[in-house]
């Protein structure tokens, strides 16, 4: 039997092609996963094009440094040359990663009038800076209260570690959870630094009165989380597998040859192709289900849709 849009058996485009309005509703776990593939899938080429120019700085930073190798040690941290083209990569990253967000929004919205590639770049490039700051300087929170964590154990040996420790762990998942759509609320609410942080953890905190006991925006980010988790475990299954059997190259360690050091990144460049696209689509229709669940945003996004002509 052919499948919907299809008449050679195949899905069709059309297939994919979300009706007006189909993801501007209530939604279980489950239903939000599939959106977000519906989402992904209506437009590959567009997505993954942005995926694509999201990893190509990374791949082009690895590059760079596996064909002008720095000084021993330079791959852990010890250049600052690796540390400044590591850095520049990651702003440039977020161009793209800031565009997809756009453009999810606009089919969440308009899935008959999709943005294209250049226009969603030219959208986001106003809020960039916010964008790549805010995330930067939630991460630097995270990560360094994670550090502290786990290096810290020096400043307070013993049965003491454990009170401090254990706080900071848990004060640590909390702004990481918290502060999980801020790309989204940056983007879409145009709001300061400061106020988006407090906005997406506003967001977060709430419960969903639903169809299923314990559902909350946490339950769902886990589950969002779950597809770009498995791909870099995937990727670093691949990676050291091969590793491995190349001459100096053990487990957990990676030789730094030249040419595995490219290989490495070739893996990578695939595998953020695929994991960026599909993270921020879901970080998108997640935000849009807080909003619904807290704000009755679904009304205010059919009013949208229906202002912009009929089915859009």
């Amino acid at each position: 039997m052919s499948a919907p849009g299809s008449e050679t058996g195949q899905p069709g485009r059309a297939h994919f092609d979300p009706p007006a309005h189909a993801h501007v509703r209530l939604s279980t776990p489950v239903e939000l996963l599939d959106r977000a593939f519906a989402v992904l899938m209506s437009r590959p080429a567009l997505f993954f094009g942005l995926g694509a120019l999201g990893a190509l700085p990374g791949l082009a930073a690895t590059t760079v440094l596996a064909l002008s190798p720095p000084a021993a040690g330079a791959y852990a941290g010890g250049d600052s040359r690796f540390a400044l083209v590591t850095i520049l990569a990651w702003v440039l990253e977020q161009w793209p990663l800031a565009a997809i967000v756009l453009c999810a929004f606009q089919i969440l919205v308009l899935p008959r009038r999709p943005l294209p590639i250049w226009v969603a770049m030219q959208g986001a490039l106003p809020r960039l800076a916010a964008f790549a700051s805010t995330r930067m300087l939630s991460w630097i929170v995270v990560l360094g209260m994670l550090l502290f964590v786990f290096t810290g154990g020096g400043l307070a040996p013993g049965g003491l570690w454990v009170l401090v420790a254990i706080p900071a762990a848990l004060m640590a998942a909390y702004l990481a959870v918290g502060w999980a759509l801020l790309s989204p609320v940056i983007m879409i609410e145009r709001l300061s630094l400061v106020r988006a942080l407090q906005r997406s953890a506003e967001l977060m905190r709430q419960k969903f009165a639903s169809r299923g006991s314990g559902d909350s925006p946490f339950i769902r980010l886990l589950l969002i989380l779950l597809f770009p988790l498995a791909l870099i475990a995937l990727e670093q299954g691949v990676v050291h597998s091969v590793g491995f059997f190349l001459p100096g190259g053990s487990l957990p360690e990676i030789p730094l040859r030249r040419d595995f050091l490219l290989f490495a990144a070739a893996v990578s460049f695939v595998g953020k192709m695929i994991r960026e696209p599909w993270t921020f689509i879901a970080l998108v229709m997640l935000y849009a289900e807080c909003r619904m669940r807290r704000e009755a945003f679904d009304l205010r996004l059919r009013l949208i849709g229906d202002g912009e002509g009929g089915e859009a």
